[in-house]
C-alpha cells in the first residue's frame, strides 16, 4: 500500500512539472467588491492582465474555494461569473486567477501604428534602408529588456494609499406583529505604504454599525458600536527581505485558520517557495465586541511549495492558546492544495483538536472538529465535476467561542457530508447543473438534490435564464421546490429578477397544518465604473399563507 502511495504522489508530481513547464502562469490576487447570486465584482481588470473566459478561484475563509469565469473585463475591474449561481460570496471575499505569463509580456521593439505616426519628423530614419545601430554596448543577446534597469527598494518609492470606503444597508419588515429591523454599516478599508519612508506597510480595516430590531415584547435593541476589525503595521516580505514581521491587529497571514489576533507574527519564504513563522497575541473574542486581553495564543506553521506557482502547497500548523492564564486549546490545521490549471484539482483542510485526561468530555487524543474536503476538474468545453466532504463538530474549550451547549453536545454532536456537483453543456446556449449529497448527524440522516439548466445569450446579448428543481428530506420535515432566475448583463453590471416556490412538510403536525408553501420573489441590481465605484441593491418579498415579509439591501462602494 505504501509503495502504491508513493507512485501516485510521484505521478501526481511529475504531472504538474510537466504541466508548468508547457504553461507558465501568473498569479493575480484580487477580492470580491460587490455580489449578488451567481455573478460578483472584482477589483481587478485589463491593466492587471485579467481577460474574458480566465477562471478565478474565490478563497473564503470560513469554507471551501469556489469558482467562476471572468465575463466583462473594465480598466480597473471585472465581472465574474460563478459556476454556482446561487452563491453570493461576502464584499471582501479573496480571489485569485492564474493567467499565462506571456500576457504580460511586451515585444521587444514593438511599436503601435499610431505612436510611430505621432513620432517627430527629426525622430524618422533618413532612410529605409538605414540601420538602427544599438548603443547599449553592455546588452547581450536573450536578456530581459530591464535587466540593466536597478529595481526600487520599497523605501525608495513614493508614498501611497490605496482602499475603499463602503455602505451597506439592510432593513427587514414581517407583518408578524408588526416586527422590523435595521442594519446600517459604514467602514472603511485602507492601505498605506511607505507612509513612514521605511518601506512598511499599514493597514486600517475600521466600522461604524447601528442596529434597531423591533419587536412585540421587551426585547428590542438600538444599538451602535465602533469597531476596529484591522490595524497593523508590516516590516519585509519582499525581494529584498524575505522575512515579514508584523505588529497589531491583523488576519494570521501565514495559516488563516489561526484566526485574528493582537500581537506579532514573523513569517519568513525560502527560496524554493516554502513559508514558515510564528506568531504570539490575544485573541479577540469572535463577536459583536471584538473583546481582547482574555485568551492568548502561541502558534507556529510550515507551509511547503512545490515551486514558486504554489500550484502545489502542503502546510502544517500548530497552536496553543491559554484563557485566564490556564492552558486551554491544542489546536493543530493541516491544508493541502493541489491545483493545477489543466488536471484534477484537490483542495483539504483539516482543523484536529488535541484532548487529555483533563477535558472532561472528550476522549484522550486526537479528534477532528472540522474538515473541508473538494476534488475537482474542469474541462475545456465547460464540463465540470466536484466531489466534496464536509465534517464539523463542537471542540470542547473554555474560551467563549460558542454558545453554551451541554456535555452530551459536546460528546456526540456532529455533521457529516458527502455530496457531488456536476455541470455540462448540452448545446452552444445551454448549460446543464446537477448536484445529490447526503448527510448524517448525531440523530437523523438525510438527502438533498438539485437539477438545473442555465440558458445564456438566448433572449438577447448578455441574457441568462436559470432554472432550478431541489429536494431534501429528512427525519422532521422535507422540501420540494423550484426556482427561476432572469438575468440581463450590460455594459457596467446586471439586472436579476428570481422568483422561488417551495413547500416544506413538517413530521408531527396535523394533517392541516403540516405544509408551509413559500413564495419568494427578488430583484436586484450590481453596478460598476471604471472610476472605482461599484453598488448592489435588491428587494425581496417572502410569502407565506397568513404572514409575508420584505427585505431591502443595498451596498455601495469606492474603491482607491
Amino acid at each position: 500500500m505504501l509503495r502504491r502511495l508513493a507512485w501516485i504522489w510521484f505521478l501526481l508530481l511529475a504531472s504538474l512539472a510537466r504541466a508548468q513547464e508547457d504553461d507558465a502562469r501568473v498569479l493575480v490576487e484580487l477580492r470580491v467588491t460587490s455580489a449578488q447570486s451567481g455573478r460578483v465584482i472584482v477589483d481587478r481588470g485589463n491593466v492587471d492582465g485579467l481577460a474574458e473566459g480566465d477562471r478565478v478561484r474565490f478563497l473564503p475563509r470560513g469554507g471551501l474555494p469556489f469558482e467562476g469565469r471572468v465575463l466583462q473585463v473594465g480598466e480597473r475591474n471585472a465581472r465574474v461569473e460563478l459556476d454556482d449561481l446561487t452563491l453570493a460570496p461576502e464584499p471582501g471575499t479573496r480571489g485569485e486567477a492564474r493567467i499565462p505569463a506571456k500576457r504580460l509580456e511586451a515585444p521587444a521593439g514593438s511599436e503601435t501604428r499610431e505612436n510611430s505616426a505621432k513620432r517627430a519628423p527629426e525622430d524618422q530614419p533618413a532612410s529605409r534602408g538605414e540601420r538602427w545601430r544599438n548603443r547599449d554596448e553592455d546588452y547581450r543577446q536573450g536578456q530581459p529588456l530591464l535587466t540593466r534597469v536597478r529595481p526600487l527598494r520599497p523605501d525608495e518609492r513614493p508614498a501611497s494609499m490605496t482602499g475603499r470606503v463602503y455602505l451597506i444597508a439592510d432593513a427587514l419588515q414581517s407583518s408578524e406583529d408588526d416586527r422590523t429591523s435595521q442594519f446600517y454599516r459604514t467602514g472603511t478599508s485602507l492601505l498605506y505604504d511607505n507612509a513612514l519612508g521605511r518601506g512598511e506597510t499599514i493597514l486600517f480595516d475600521g466600522e461604524l454599525n447601528w442596529r434597531d430590531f423591533d419587536v412585540p415584547d421587551d426585547d428590542d435593541q438600538r444599538k451602535s458600536r465602533l469597531r476596529v476589525d484591522r490595524l497593523a503595521v508590516s516590516f519585509g516580505g519582499h525581494r529584498f527581505a524575505p522575512a515579514r514581521v508584523q505588529f497589531g491587529r491583523f488576519l494570521q497571514s501565514g495559516m488563516p485558520e489561526f484566526g485574528v489576533i493582537d500581537g506579532a507574527e514573523w513569517t519568513t519564504r525560502t527560496d524554493s517557495g516554502s513559508r514558515f513563522g510564528a506568531s504570539l497575541g490575544f485573541l479577540p473574542e469572535p463577536d459583536a465586541e471584538y473583546e481582547t486581553g482574555i485568551d492568548i495564543q502561541g502558534a507556529a506553521f510550515y507551509r511547503w511549495s512545490y515551486d514558486e506557482s504554489e500550484q502545489f502547497t502542503a502546510a502544517a500548523g500548530y497552536q496553543k492558546s491559554l484563557h485566564h492564564g490556564n492552558a486551554d486549546r491544542d489546536l493543530f490545521v493541516v491544508d493541502v492544495r493541489l491545483l493545477p490549471s489543466d488536471s484534477w484539482n484537490f483542495v483539504t483542510t483539516a482543523w484536529i483538536d488535541l484532548y487529555t485526561t483533563g477535558d472532561d468530555f472528550k476522549d484522550a487524543g486526537l479528534e477532528p472538529t472540522q474538515v473541508l474536503s473538494r476534488l475537482g476538474k474542469r474541462w475545456d468545453d465547460g464540463r465540470s465535476l466536484d466531489f466534496l466532504y464536509l465534517h464539523t463538530q463542537f471542540p470542547e474549550l473554555e474560551r467563549n467561542e460558542y454558545l453554551p451547549v451541554l456535555g452530551t453536545q459536546l460528546e456526540n454532536d456532529h455533521r457529516d457530508r458527502v455530496a457531488v456537483e456536476a455541470r455540462a453543456p448540452l448545446s452552444r446556449n445551454l448549460r446543464g447543473n446537477a448536484r445529490l449529497g447526503g448527510w448524517t448527524d448525531e440523530d437523523d440522516d438525510g438527502f438533498d438534490a438539485q437539477l438545473g439548466a442555465e440558458l445564456r445569450d438566448a433572449l438577447t446579448d448578455g441574457s441568462l435564464v436559470d432554472l432550478r428543481a431541489f429536494l431534501s428530506n429528512g427525519q422532521f420535515s422535507s422540501e420540494i421546490g423550484g426556482r427561476a432566475l432572469l438575468g440581463l448583463a450590460d455594459t457596467h453590471g446586471s439586472w436579476t429578477l428570481e422568483y422561488e416556490l417551495s413547500n416544506q412538510h413538517i413530521v408531527g403536525f396535523t394533517s392541516a397544518n403540516d405544509d408551509l408553501p413559500q413564495h419568494r420573489v427578488r430583484l436586484g441590481r450590481m453596478h460598476s465604473t471604471d472610476s472605482g465605484w461599484s453598488f448592489s441593491a435588491h428587494v425581496e418579498g417572502t410569502f407565506w399563507d397568513r404572514e409575508h415579509a420584505l427585505a431591502l439591501g443595498l451596498y455601495l462602494q469606492r474603491s482607491f
